[in-house]
Parts: C-alpha cells; sequence; structure tokens
C-alpha cells in the first residue's frame, strides 16, 4: 500500500491524529497533553514514529503560541457563525426583540412600587401535571399523618378531622390573644370572657377525648397550645376553666405530675370554684386519703356545692360514714332532692324513714319521686291525707291526682274503672282552674309510661277514659278530638291504644274501621282476650247494651260474624261455648244467616249431625215465607248435608221439588243435581241435568265446562265437547272461563299446539286475566320452552299486577325444576297476597318438607286463616267424603296427596 501524501505534511498545532472516528482532532487548553507520552498513547501505532519525530521539532513555546492563535481564530468564527444564526432567527420572528422590551419597560419600572402586601398576594401559577398534582396531593396527606404505635389508637378516630379541629381551636385562641395583646385596659373584661367561653370549649373537647392519647399530636401544636392556655390563665387566673383545661392537656400529654402542680395552683387562685376541686380530686383518684382532705378543703371553702357533697359521699367506704356525711350535707342544703334521696335509701329504719320524708317533702314538695316514695310507705288512709294536703300546695300538678288513682287501684283489688275515671275527671277540673293545660298526646304519653308499672293497668284505661271524657265535654278541645285519627296513628300497638280505640268505639259502636284496628292492635299486642272481653261486655253487661246490639244490627252487621269467628279462632277446643254465644247472638239476631250458616259448620266440624239436622229444619221453619237474598244458600247446604249421610235419592228429590222449583234459575242447583248423579254412576242423568242447565241458564260458563268434560272424559266423544263449549262461547263471547275450558280440554288430549293457539288468543282479548297467564306459564312445562320462560313471568306479573294466583304458577314452576329455594320465595310472596288461597298453603308444606324445614310456626300462621280458594283445595273441600272436615284435616290429606 503507498503511503498517502499529506501524512508528510505538518499537522496542525494541537492536532492530535486518530483519536476516534466523529472527533474534532482538537483539544481545549485544559485538556492539552503535557507530555508526549501521553500524546503517544492516543497515535495509532503505525505512525506514532513519525509524528513524535514533528512533534519533537518544535519547540514547547512556539507550540503554545500557535494553539493559541488557532483557538483564537476559531473563536472568532464560531461567534460569527452563532451571531449569524440569531439574526437569520430574528428574521422569522413577527416583532423585532427590541420593540417586545420596549413594551414591558414600563411594566418593569411600576414593580418599584408595589407593596409588599401585593407582592405576598400574587397568585401562583397553576400547575396541571398530573405528576405535580399527585405530589401536592401526597404532601397534604404527609401533613396530617403522625407516627404512633397502633395500641394508642384507640377505635372509630379520625385523625384528619382532629387535626382539622385543632386548627380552628388555634385559630381562634391566636385570634382572640393578639387581640387581648393589642386592646386597652378598658377591653380587657370583654377579652376575658371571650377567652373563657373559649377555654369552656376546649374543655368540654378534652372532656371528650379524656382517653384518648395526645401521642398523635407534634410537639409544635403541644408547644402552642400551652401557650394559649398560659395566656388564658394570666389574662384571668380567677377563672377555673383555664387551669381545668391547662391541667387536662398536661394530663393527656402524659406529663401529670406537671398537670397536678398547675391544678394545684388553679385551686389556689379559684377556692371558691366546685370544679377545680372536682377536677383535682381526679387526678389524685389514686390516693383516697388525700382526696378526702381535698374534698374537706373544697367544701370549707363551697359549703353549697352539691357536686362535692355527692363527691365526699363517694370517698367513704361504710355506709354509716356515708349517712354520717349525707346528714351533714343536708344541713347545709335542705332543698337538694339527690341529697334527700340518698339519705332515705341509706336508712334503714322504717318510721325514720317516714320521718326523713316527711321532712324532704316539706323541703322539697315539687319533687313526685320523694312524695311516691312517701306514700308508700304510710298507710292507705295516712296516705290520702297526704295526697290531698299536696293538692293544695301544688294545685297545677296532675301527677298528683295520678298517684291518687294508684293508690285506689293498688289498695281496692275490686274496684272499678268506672271508679278511677271519675277521680280522675274531677281531677282534670281542677287543674283546668289552674291553669294547666295538656294536650291528648301528652296524656297518652302518660298512660303508656304506667304500662311498665306493676297494678296500673286500670289507671292507665282511666287516664284515657277520663281526658277523652273531658275533651268531649269542652268546646275548646274539639279540635284535637277531630284530629283523634292523626294521633292515633301515632301510637304503637299497646294497650293505650287499644283503650282509645275502646273509648271511641263505646261512642260509635257501629264504626266497623274503629273495629278492625282494634281488632289489628289486639292481635299485634296479643291482647285478642282484651278485645273479646271489650266486645261481649258491650253487647250483653254494659247499660245500653239493647241499644247497642238494635244500632249494630241495622247498621252493622257483620260484626257479630266478626266477633264470632274471632272468637272461635281463640277457643278452638271449646265448640260447646262458641255454640252457645252463637245462641245468644241468633236470639236478637235471628235473621242473620252467615250466623245459622257458622253454627252449622261448627256443628259438622264437631260432628253433630243430629243437632245438625234439627238446627237445619228449624232454620227453614224460621225462614219458610223469607225472601232474602243469598236464602238459598240455605237449600243448597242442605242438599250438601243429606248427600254426605248418604241420603243420594233424598237430595235428587229435595233439589228437583223444593231447590229447583223455588229456584229455578239458580245454576248452583243444577250443578249439584248433575255432581249427585255422577257420584252415583249415573252418567246419562248427569250429562241431562248439565243439558238442561245450560238451557234454563246459558250465560253460567261452569255449566257449560262440566257439560263439555262429561262427553269428554266419560263418553270419550272429545269432538262433541269442543262442540259444547263453542256453543258456550258464541252465548258468552266475553267469558274468559270458556276460554281456560278449552284450552285445558286440549291439554288433557295432548293437543299443545293447539293449547298453546288458544292461550294468545284469549289473551289478546283478555290481556289481564289472571287465570289464562296461568295456563300459559303451564304450558311453558309441556313445552320445554325456557327460553321465554323469563319474558312470560315478567309479563304475566305486569298484566296482572302481581296477582297471587300468577305468583303460586311460577313458584310451582320453580318446583317441578327442583329448585326448592327459589320456589319457596314465590309461594311465600303469593302467600303474602292472599292468605286465603288454599293451594298456595298445601304447596308452601310440600316445599317446606322437601327442605327439610319445620312447619311448626307454619302451622300456627295457618290456623289464623279459613282458606277457601283453590281449584285443588276446593276440590277436596267440596267432595262428598270431607265435607264437614276442618282446614287443619284437608290440609294433611292434600299433603300427604301423590303429585301427578
Amino acid at each position: 500500500m503507498e503511503k498517502p501524501s499529506f501524512l508528510d505534511q505538518e499537522p496542525p498545532a494541537g492536532y492530535i491524529p486518530g483519536i476516534g472516528r466523529g472527533a474534532t482532532g482538537f483539544s481545549t487548553r485544559e485538556k492539552q497533553a503535557t507530555n508526549t507520552d501521553d500524546r503517544s498513547r492516543r497515535i495509532p501505532k503505525r505512525y506514532r514514529e513519525s509524528v513524535n519525530h514533528s512533534y519533537q521539532s518544535h519547540s514547547e513555546d512556539e507550540e503554545n503560541k500557535e494553539a493559541e492563535n488557532v483557538f483564537k481564530t476559531l473563536e472568532s468564527k464560531l461567534a460569527q457563525r452563532k451571531k449569524k444564526r440569531v439574526n437569520e432567527n430574528n428574521d422569522d420572528k413577527p416583532a423585532d426583540t427590541s420593540i417586545v422590551k420596549r413594551q414591558f419597560a414600563d411594566l418593569k419600572e411600576s414593580l418599584a412600587v408595589v407593596t409588599e402586601n401585593e407582592w405576598m398576594n400574587i397568585p401562583d401559577a397553576t400547575d396541571f401535571t398530573r405528576r405535580n398534582k399527585r405530589n401536592r396531593v401526597q404532601e397534604q396527606l404527609v401533613r396530617k399523618t403522625y407516627a404512633a404505635p397502633d395500641s394508642l389508637i384507640p377505635g372509630n378516630v379520625d385523625l384528619n378531622k382532629l387535626t382539622e379541629e385543632r386548627e380552628k381551636l388555634l385559630i381562634s385562641q391566636i385570634d382572640v390573644n393578639i387581640a387581648q395583646l393589642k386592646n386597652t385596659s378598658g377591653h380587657i373584661q370583654v377579652n376575658k370572657s371571650n377567652a373563657a367561653t373559649d377555654a369552656l370549649s376546649y374543655l368540654k373537647d378534652l372532656e371528650n377525648d379524656r382517653a384518648k392519647s395526645l401521642s398523635d399530636a407534634t410537639l409544635e401544636d403541644l408547644q402552642k397550645m400551652r401557650t394559649i392556655l398560659k395566656s388564658y390563665r394570666n389574662a384571668d387566673p380567677t377563672n377555673p376553666q383555664g387551669w381545668i383545661a391547662s391541667a387536662r392537656l398536661e394530663e393527656k400529654a402524659r406529663k401529670i405530675s406537671v398537670a397536678k402542680r398547675i391544678i394545684e395552683k388553679g385551686c389556689q387562685e379559684c377556692p371558691k370554684s366546685s370544679d377545680i376541686w372536682l377536677e383535682n380530686i381526679r387526678l389524685h383518684e389514686s390516693d383516697i386519703h388525700y382526696c378526702k382532705t381535698l374534698v374537706a378543703t373544697a367544701i370549707k371553702f363551697n359549703p353549697a356545692s352539691a357536686h362535692l357533697w355527692f363527691k365526699a359521699v363517694d370517698l367513704e367506704s361504710t355506709t354509716a360514714n356515708k349517712y354520717r356525711v349525707v346528714r351533714k350535707a343536708l344541713q347545709e342544703l335542705p332543698r337538694d332532692e339527690g341529697l334527700w334521696k340518698l339519705a332515705v335509701g341509706f336508712e334503714t329504719d322504717k318510721a325514720q324513714a317516714v320521718k326523713m320524708l316527711e321532712k324532704a317533702t316539706q323541703f322539697v314538695p315539687q319533687s313526685m319521686d320523694l312524695l311516691t316514695a312517701y306514700i308508700n310507705l304510710q298507710s292507705y288512709h295516712d296516705a290520702k291525707m297526704t295526697l290531698n294536703s299536696f293538692r293544695k300546695v301544688l294545685p297545677q300538678e296532675p301527677e298528683i291526682w295520678i298517684k291518687a288513682a294508684l293508690l285506689e287501684e293498688r289498695n281496692n283489688p275490686d274496684i272499678a274503672v268506672d271508679r278511677l275515671t271519675r277521680l280522675l275527671k274531677n281531677g282534670l277540673l281542677e287543674l283546668f282552674k289552674n291553669g294547666y293545660k295538656r294536650n291528648l298526646s301528652g296524656w297518652f304519653n302518660r298512660a303508656e309510661a304506667l304500662n311498665d308499672e306493676p297494678n296500673s293497668h286500670l289507671t292507665s284505661q282511666a287516664i284515657v277514659n277520663a281526658v277523652l271524657d273531658f275533651f268531649k265535654e269542652r268546646d275548646e278541645h274539639e279540635s284535637e278530638l277531630d284530629n283523634i285519627d292523626q294521633t292515633l296513628e301515632k301510637l304503637p300497638n299497646t294497650m293505650v291504644r287499644i283503650f282509645v280505640l275502646q273509648k271511641l268505639i263505646q261512642w260509635n259502636p257501629c264504626d266497623v274501621a274503629l273495629w278492625s284496628k282494634l281488632k289489628i292492635a289486639a292481635e299485634s299486642y296479643h291482647k285478642i282476650e282484651e278485645l273479646l272481653t271489650f266486645f261481649q261486655e258491650l253487647l250483653f253487661h254494659s247499660k245500653n247494651s239493647d241499644d247497642i246490639r238494635a244500632s249494630i244490627k241495622e247498621n252493622s252487621p257483620d260484626l257479630f260474624m266478626m266477633y264470632i269467628f274471632e272468637y272461635w279462632k281463640s277457643h278452638k277446643g271449646n265448640a260447646r261455648q262458641t255454640l252457645i254465644i252463637i245462641d245468644q247472638i241468633i236470639s236478637f239476631v235471628p235473621d242473620n244467616l252467615d250466623m245459622r250458616f257458622f253454627k252449622m259448620k261448627l256443628l259438622g266440624h264437631s260432628s253433630q249431625f243430629s243437632e245438625l239436622e234439627n238446627f237445619f229444619h228449624k232454620t227453614f221453619m224460621a225462614f219458610r215465607d223469607c225472601k232474602m237474598n243469598g236464602i238459598e244458600r240455605l237449600y243448597y247446604k242442605y242438599v250438601d248435608f243429606l248427600w254426605y249421610q248418604g241420603s243420594n235419592q233424598k237430595a235428587i228429590e229435595f233439589l228437583n221439588e223444593k231447590c229447583l222449583t223455588k229456584f229455578p234459575k239458580c245454576h248452583k242447583f243444577f250443578l249439584q243435581l248433575g255432581q249427585v248423579y255422577h257420584y252415583m254412576g249415573n252418567i246419562e242423568m248427569s250429562r241431562q241435568s248439565y243439558l238442561s242447565g245450560t238451557r234454563i241458564v246459558p250465560n253460567c260458563s261452569l255449566l257449560w265446562i262440566s257439560l263439555s268434560k262429561i262427553d269428554e272424559i266419560d263418553l270419550r266423544n272429545p269432538v262433541r265437547a269442543r262442540s259444547i263449549l263453542d256453543r258456550g262461547l258464541s252465548k258468552n263471547p266475553d267469558d274468559a272461563l270458556l276460554h281456560i275450558g278449552k284450552i285445558q280440554m286440549e291439554m288433557r288430549l295432548g293437543n299443545l299446539d293447539q293449547a298453546a293457539l288458544l292461550t294468545t288468543q284469549a289473551l289478546q282479548k283478555f290481556p289481564n286475566n289472571a287465570l289464562l297467564w296461568v295456563e300459559q306459564i303451564k304450558l311453558l312445562k309441556h313445552a320445554n320452552r325456557s327460553s321465554s320462560k323469563k319474558t312470560i313471568f315478567h309479563d304475566a306479573l305486569k298484566k296482572t299486577q302481581n296477582d297471587h294466583r300468577v305468583l303460586l304458577e311460577i313458584g310451582l314452576s320453580f318446583y317441578a325444576e327442583a329448585q326448592y329455594q327459589i320456589s319457596l320465595k314465590w309461594l311465600e310472596r303469593a302467600l303474602r297476597k292472599s292468605p286465603v288461597y288454599g293451594d298456595t298453603w298445601v304447596w308452601l308444606f310440600r316445599t317446606y318438607a322437601r327442605l327439610d324445614k319445620d312447619p311448626i310456626d307454619l302451622y300456627k300462621m295457618f290456623d289464623q286463616y279459613e282458606p277457601i280458594d283453590g281449584p285443588e283445595w276446593k276440590a277436596t273441600a267440596k267432595s262428598v267424603k270431607f265435607r264437614y272436615c276442618t282446614p287443619r284435616e284437608i290440609l294433611l290429606r292434600l299433603i300427604d296427596k301423590k303429585i301427578e
């Protein structure tokens, strides 16, 4: 390789060849190599000899001069290049820099007149960056975070809130302190009162947080608080709250000895303050002997302080010493109720206690507690005299009259409520004359309070009766009686509410709404016997029982049935007594058919069939010429009785000769006749009875459905069965039961597609019919249309407004899928909607059995109702075999029935 020609040339001053690609080849003055060895190490090996030779040929001074010249030349060139670049950039700007500088010159000059306050209030530029925002939030949290072990932090302590409250208190206290320093001596007293108020506020905060430690406060905050409280003490050393606050602050800072010194000095400055002495005693509570010395000294300065006397009693360990201290206290404070109560409590001798209470009631006549204790220790005669004397001393005190009523009740077990009512009415008159007034709610609340006291039941009732009678007799109280319903709504279902309702019913015995409220209140308070006793008293034993019975008979005869039904529910094991009461009511309400039907039901349940037959004949005789509405039910029940007794032919004759002759348009008798024939196995006559019914009563859908079932099931002629239902629909196009009959027939025949089509068409015509939606839900199970189940459930509930039959059918759909827990929820909803729907009870018990749940509570609920509806329930309850079974017997029969 030929040697390059430039290698023979002399290199520029300071040039270092081969130091690396991209390097300039020049070095600064500071970095120039000071010896040839360093330079040689940076020169490639193949050129090191020639280069060293060239460097050695020049002297060191010449090299330095040349380097300086080179650097000067370079610096001048670089300066010119930089100036050129700046000028090019300035040409692109819209305005000259000098112009911009002149625009802000006046603003710069005006900075000289900016005050220090204005300068400090210049707003900071808003920082929108997320990083700085996070740092700022973190810094704020760190400021309010205190290092402390978990053992020092009690539960439910908001440290942030505590710090904020301390800061607010500190600001207000500093402001007050500064104001005190600035104000003249004439304003010092006002600032003292403000400081005292702030000290009281801070003292309350310390009292609330006494159990908490100050370990979470910084030393700086603690020192500030000490300074503030010290200024309080210096400003007004006679104010005890400042001393107490300072002592408690030191106590929370765990400076117990300092706190004791401060409170001791406070006792010297404020010896007339009982609070500061009590605080001193509290701080020394571990030293009982010293506490006794402190309380003795405190009482010398404050003999009228009841708190100090009570503390002195607490410090004594024996009852005798306590009693001695109390007696000394009474010499100083003879009108303190609490001291008298303590003294009576320590007294063991009854005679001495009576004397002490006599003296106590003289000094504190307004204390009802002392008066109650006094009359309780007295004899009946002396207690009456005491109360009579106090009526004159306290003419506006209603408790005296209430105490008198309680005294009478507790000493006369056979006293009547009317006598107590008269006593309290006299008391109300005297109170009214002396200007005492109280509204109905106040009196009712006082009567409510007596419920917790023994032997006060009659007095509570007498208060209600007396107040209502008194308010009724005076015109100025009419407005309160007009709003009695609102007052009643505020009362809970207790005895007072029952008493109020009883009194209102006595004024208006035919108000069914009041009777309903009384029944609900009695059931809620488990006082159903109170309801029955009141009803019996009102009907048979009151002064105007005849008028009340006549009024109820004319205006509200259903009240008799309500009474009998509730009595039977409460005395189901005593059918004989129930029948006696029924006979009593029938004696003065002989034309009440419901009462007679209820008696027939009880006679049948108790298997008294001979008595039942005699009662039927008596009833027929009593109503032989009667044409009242519902009389056909009597004939219908008699046919059922004959059928149950096995007198089928006699039942058919009675239907043809009596029932259909007297009530030719009653569809029930055609149905009953067809059922009797069908039970006897005479299908043709059964069909003929139904057919005759459809001709005479064509608008009865049950007759058309029964006739079609004969053809479909018994005669196996579904074509004619369809034809019969179509004829029924042509005569009754708006009867949804006929549509349901057609749907059910197609489902029995297995024509599910046809049944679905019929259901859809019927729902278009009757979109809100619950029974049609029940059939729609049943079709889901047969058609396996689980995908549309949720939609159909939602539509059915919405259209029928959560009808109990729809709720039941939804529960049954989950039951069929073995989802018993979900089914139970739907069945319970259906039961709440209609507790008299028998099918719901049956399936609820079946679900309980599947879930292995104890049905004891469910049986108790069932016994409170008389289920009467539901296709499965009615099919069993109206069958011949179970005609006179009790609801519990029917339920057990259906629970054990095999589910298809």
